[in-house]
């Protein structure tokens, strides 16, 4: 099994823009999020015989992010795997060879929370976690349909969700993680993906200097409740150079102070420039701006999500939470 490559990070943060480019690379094959691998690891781990694979080869096909791979499946390779490793390189290289090509990635910045996990399931792996100066990343996640709906929310989301990639990224076995800054990977192209090519052991190739864009999903746009849908990413295939520090001039005060208040001192780690507004934000402040994300974030969703399609993912990723809760209460006590 060739080691894959997972692209992690905090959304918003350029995960996408690096994988658009790698999958240029004649060698490299990435398919859009799909946001189950390590998830349905935890809730079924590794196959023992052949009932336990085709009853986890059932729940894999009918993922709606497999589906929409709209792959032909072999599913008497799936059932004959007795590792949940190889069933998932089953699924992959399959998208893989669609594309004609050899090797296969995964982007799904959520993955940045599960690094460990995809560590245990390929001990080969190669993590690559771009982070992006977390003004901007809070400026792009408030105009998209999902995620924080405030920017005390947002300036909690991206320091939980860096601090978790490096924290993990560090405890990985040398040679297995690297991070790509965002800032960089736009004014230096070229070097920084020479570097990433180095890093997962392929050859550089000019072709990843252009992106290689997937197709882009269709949404249902419903009327939003109380402000009007952003997509926020167009699917073009153009580099914008100048993406950065946007948070310098598109940015009020307020919502600047109420970030560095919260993650100034990350932001100072990674070598960001900060304008020491950091102040004590009250209990009754950060309550009322969780409840204040948590609601109008449902209600975005409500108000443009796709359903069709959903249920059957729902109804799997839901048993597959309550699945390795059981597992890992059955662990402890025995």
């Amino acid at each position: 099994m060739i080691a894959p490559i997972f692209i992690v990070g905090c959304p918003r943060s350029g995960t996408t823009l690096l994988r658009n480019l790698l999958r240029s690379h004649p060698h490299l094959s990435f398919p859009d999020e799909t946001h189950f691998i390590p998830q349905i690891y935890k809730a079924y781990g590794d196959p023992a015989n052949e009932q336990e694979a085709r009853r986890l080869t059932e729940v894999l096909l009918q993922l709606r992010w497999v589906r929409r791979w709209k792959c032909d499946f072999d599913e008497t390779a799936l059932i004959a795997c007795r590792s949940y490793a190889a069933m998932v390189d089953v699924l992959f290289q399959t998208w893989a060879r669609k594309e004609g090509k050899p090797r296969w990635g995964d982007k799904t910045p959520e993955n940045v929370l599960h690094m460990h996990t995809l560590g245990t399931i390929f001990p080969q792996a190669r993590f690559i976690h771009v982070y992006r100066d977390g003004r901007d990343v809070a400026r792009s996640l408030i105009n998209s349909p999902f995620g924080p709906e405030n920017w005390f929310a947002a300036a909690l989301l991206w320091q939980a969700r860096v601090q978790a990639g490096r924290q993990a990224g560090a405890a990985l076995p040398e040679g297995m993680y690297t991070e790509v800054r965002y800032e960089t990977l736009l004014n230096d192209l070229e070097t920084t993906l020479r570097k990433v090519c180095e890093f997962v052991e392929e050859p550089f190739d000019p072709a990843i200097l252009a992106q290689n864009v997937l197709p882009f999903e269709k949404r249902v746009h419903r009327v939003a409740a109380f402000r009007p849908y952003s997509r926020g990413y167009n699917g073009q295939s153009i580099i914008v150079r100048d993406n950065a520090n946007k948070w310098k001039t598109k940015v009020t005060l307020k919502q600047r102070i109420v970030f560095e208040s919260v993650a100034g001192e990350l932001l100072r780690e990674l070598g960001y420039e900060t304008e020491g507004h950091g102040k004590r934000i009250p209990a009754y402040a950060r309550w009322g701006w969780k409840a204040h994300s948590w609601m109008m974030e449902n209600l975005v969703k409500l108000n443009t999500q796709t359903w069709k399609d959903l249920t059957a993912t729902v109804v799997q990723m839901s048993q597959a939470r309550i699945r390795a809760k059981l597992r890992t209460r059955l662990r402890r006590t025995s």
